[in-house]
């Protein structure tokens, strides 16, 4: 258990310095769900659980953003598709 609390504590101290990414948040949310299944009672389970939860919404929005960027308007939809004759 103590590689993957210094992997977290390793991985936090990367994202506070160079700034989050969906691959940081995946790593980290892995490290949280080990934990998760190595838990025994069931409030370190709570707690890892939430934490796993919280890195994978994470990544997944920033991953989320990366592919669709607010600044690039949506793609147009070929008139066919969007009904219009």
């Amino acid at each position: 258990m103590g590689q993957h609390i210094q992997a977290i504590s390793e991985l936090e101290a990367v994202i506070r310095t160079d700034g989050d990414t969906s691959e940081r948040s995946g790593l980290l949310a892995g490290r949280y769900k080990t934990l998760y299944d190595h838990a025994h009672d069931a409030e370190s389970k709570s707690i890892y659980l939430n934490k796993t939860i919280t890195c994978y919404e994470r990544a997944m929005m920033l991953d989320f953003e990366r592919l669709f960027p607010s600044e690039q308007p949506a793609p147009p939809v070929p008139r066919e598709e969007a009904g219009w004759r």
